[in-house]
């Protein structure tokens, strides 16, 4: 694994790139409800468009940390104390593992290795809301800074992640506005470039 400071400078991780296309894929939907909006109360198909606004903008957010502890951890090694349970839980799931990566010709074939690992872990986690977000940037070892984001910005991710939920697991159809999706979309876009920022100036300064 590198050590701290070894990768090259750069302002936004990889896993920070691939959020932001599936966020702006988020603001298209609120375009499309703008462009097909029709007078008087809006139809279902037209809601639909807002609905999946809130439901890929969560979904992108969710990613994101999967992608970024995928970037980091194996090259430069995360958390060691958060990953203690991960790491013992991986070995017990994949007892070859170790092996793998000791006879590993080169090292980025070790990270290959250890990521694919990971990857597999990770499958069965899910980044939905504060804590779940607070709890996989731990394995970053990054924080979670909160450095332009409203004072009631928690309260909202949890309103929007559990209307994700209503959406995709009850199959709700819950009212939304633009200016409702349009918060949404923002405020994951914000958080992300926060951590974006602070997993730059940790591992990129």
């Amino acid at each position: 694994m590198e050590r701290l400071g070894m990768g090259p400078k750069k302002k936004k991780c990889e896993s920070f790139a691939i959020f932001e296309k599936n966020n702006a894929r988020a603001s298209f939907l609120i375009q499309d409800f703008t462009l097909a909006r029709k007078a008087g109360r809006p139809q279902e198909i037209e809601r639909a468009l807002l609905q999946g606004a809130v439901v890929f903008s969560i979904g992108a957010l969710d990613n994101f940390v999967h992608e970024l502890i995928l970037e980091i951890v194996p090259r430069f090694g995360g958390n060691g104390d958060a990953l203690h349970e991960p790491l013992r839980n991986i070995a017990r799931d994949d007892p070859a593992l170790a092996l793998r990566v000791a006879l590993a010709p080169t090292p980025e074939r070790r990270r290959e290795e250890l990521q694919a690992a990971l990857d597999k872990w990770l499958e069965s986690k899910s980044f939905h809301g504060v804590s779940a977000v607070v709890n996989g940037l731990k394995y970053c070892g990054v924080d979670l800074s909160e450095v332009g984001l409203p004072t009631n910005w928690r309260a909202r991710v949890e309103h929007f992640t559990e209307m994700r939920h209503k959406i995709v697991h009850r199959g709700m159809r819950p009212s939304l506005t633009v200016e409702n999706a349009t918060e949404c979309v923002d405020l994951m876009g914000r958080l992300a470039a926060n951590i974006n920022d602070e997993a730059v100036k940790k591992y990129h300064p």
